[in-house]
């Protein structure tokens, strides 16, 4: 009886210290995935566009869409993004944004933003303004026409950016799978653990009682 017991302590243990490293690795695939993804939000863009909010004015930027889903954002200083709020910096913003496709047709055409905004990911200086929804891959040229001007980004650096939308969502998607299994080996793990504590000190005991019951 008490090697059964001791072989289920012993498996028991093993599979927490097993849980644990995949905890471990888990939650360094996904500090590897955040690095990665830091580092394509600053320099993983399809085209980039110095235009001026704070005035009028017309851009235009032509790029090989190499993702799909293509985006417009603005990317602000990290500080500034921190400090101010997306609704803070774009505030009496009127503006147009057109794509057109590789044979020169409109593919969308709509005003600048598109949705309601926000600065994401929180404190990475990045405001999604445009999701143009479009899924084909070729040269594409945007076209942003600015009526009336963002007053609170004057003197503020700032430039537009064409991202692949799809390719941000799946990569922050996989981040939380990755965070999430890791949360949940490692509870796993300690549940385990702690039950194997317990019932290792009622263990003795129940050996006495029986023991007091023989005699």
């Amino acid at each position: 009886m008490a090697t059964r017991f001791l072989l289920k302590r012993a498996i028991a243990i093993g599979l927490a210290a097993l849980l644990i490293v995949v905890a471990c690795l888990c939650y360094l695939r996904y500090a590897e995935d955040q690095a990665s993804l830091w580092h394509w939000l600053r320099f993983g863009y399809m085209a980039a566009l110095n235009a001026d909010l704070s005035k009028a004015g017309e851009y235009s930027v032509s790029f090989e869409a190499r993702d799909i889903d293509p985006a417009l954002e603005l990317e602000v200083p990290k500080d500034v993004g921190s400090r101010m709020s997306a609704e803070e910096l774009l505030a009496g913003l009127q503006a147009t944004s057109q794509l057109i496709g590789p044979d020169g047709k409109v593919v969308y055409s709509g005003g600048i933003p598109q949705y309601t905004v926000r600065v994401y990911p929180p404190g990475s200086g990045r405001i999604c303004l445009v999701e143009y929804g479009y899924d084909t891959v070729g040269w594409h040229k945007v076209n942003v026409a600015i009526t009336q001007p963002a007053l609170a980004l004057k003197g503020v650096p700032h430039r537009l950016i064409v991202v692949s939308h799809g390719r941000n969502i799946d990569a922050r998607l996989v981040m939380r799978a990755r965070l999430f299994a890791g949360h949940t080996a490692l509870l796993t793990a300690a549940v385990i653990l702690i039950t194997v504590v317990i019932t290792s000190r009622r263990k003795p005991n129940l050996q006495n009682n029986n023991q007091g019951k023989t005699e």
